[in-house]
């Protein structure tokens, strides 16, 4: 790419750091004075993702960031933290955080490594500093919890989330716990895809909100509702920008309408064909780590659905539409 800023290069062995201050290790090959085969990545943040062309096999982070962060085993999770922050960590439950890992495995269908990691900020600096993707970022919204390359970070334990003590209360009994499934989701979906392979957004946060519906009643009914609202206004979007555009990139009454339609599709596409090939159109996007060329997802899902479901894109929104409307009709 335009942007690589160095090779630093010792025998067989290269390592290329791009302006991103993004590390990736590579086989150096000596005849075509190129990087080949990629070993690894080391991001700025401190995570170093191994064995890239296999499923996922180790994501190390490093915890001597600025915010210097402790860490402690809870459940099949590993918890960094600021030692200011450790009283929070006795309001965690090591049952519950084992069950968002069963929930995802049973309701996605995927068997993913256990391990991993999340990440409790100290405050909101840390918070938006992890979730920038890149330089100058803007949010529009704040999401109460977010993955980013192989792990999960939590909103910042010393933040009310919500006023007073029920808000309080809900928060750490049980949206962390929802959140967590989430994320979880979005991690076993990486972790089957490679972690860079561009998966369909609306494929991608649909199977996500589904195993959290599946894991809490009340997402269910929260996300039911909110589609019936913007389905009724007529206020979804187009399925190409449900692909491309990730919900952080919406403001937050679009974001939501992104995240309903998404998980209606999937709860669709589940329901009629099953999680078995849900899941080989999730792996059908998967590249290998080498290939850089650009990607259209805005165009590319309609290609993979065809091969792996065998009907158009369009066929499949009127089996949507029409299912939808009769269960609606059922309803009232």
């Amino acid at each position: 790419g335009n942007n690589t800023v160095m090779v630093v290069v010792q025998d067989r062995e290269g390592v290329v750091i791009t302006d991103e201050y993004v590390k990736s290790h590579h086989y150096f090959n000596p005849q075509t004075r190129k990087a080949e085969d990629l070993y690894s990545y080391y991001f700025p943040e401190g995570i170093r993702i191994t064995d890239i062309n296999k499923p996922l096999t180790y994501s190390y982070v490093n915890p001597n960031w600025p915010e210097q962060y402790a860490e402690r085993q809870i459940g099949p999770f590993r918890i960094l933290y600021a030692v200011k922050d450790e009283a929070w960590l006795d309001r965690l439950d090591a049952r519950k955080l084992a069950e968002t890992s069963t929930a995802v495995r049973k309701t996605a269908g995927i068997n993913f490594k256990d391990n991993r990691v999340i990440i409790l900020p100290p405050d909101l600096e840390s918070y938006r500093k992890l979730h920038a993707q890149k330089k100058d970022e803007l949010l529009y919204w704040y999401p109460s919890g977010f993955q980013t390359k192989d792990m999960i970070v939590m909103w910042p334990p010393s933040v009310p989330r919500y006023e007073g003590d029920a808000g309080a209360e809900y928060f750490w009994e049980n949206e962390f716990y929802e959140i967590v499934t989430h994320e979880l989701t979005h991690l076993a979906v990486g972790e089957v895809t490679g972690v860079f392979s561009p998966v369909p957004v609306w494929l991608n946060e649909g199977l996500a909100v589904y195993v959290e519906s599946r894991y809490a009643a009340e997402v269910k009914i929260y996300w039911d509702t909110v589609y019936d609202v913007c389905a009724g206004g007529r206020k979804l979007l187009s399925w190409e920008d449900a692909a491309r555009y990730s919900t952080s990139s919406f403001p937050s009454d679009k974001a939501r309408t992104h995240y309903a339609q998404s998980y209606k599709m999937v709860e669709y596409l589940i329901s009629a064909y099953g999680n078995a090939k849900l899941l080989r159109y999730i792996v059908s996007f998967k590249l290998p780590a080498e290939n850089t060329d650009p990607v259209d997802i805005g165009t590319s899902f309609t290609d993979n659905f065809l091969k792996i479901y065998g009907i158009t894109w369009e066929e499949n929104l009127a089996g949507f539409e029409k299912t939808y409307r009769e269960q609606a009709g059922t309803k009232k």
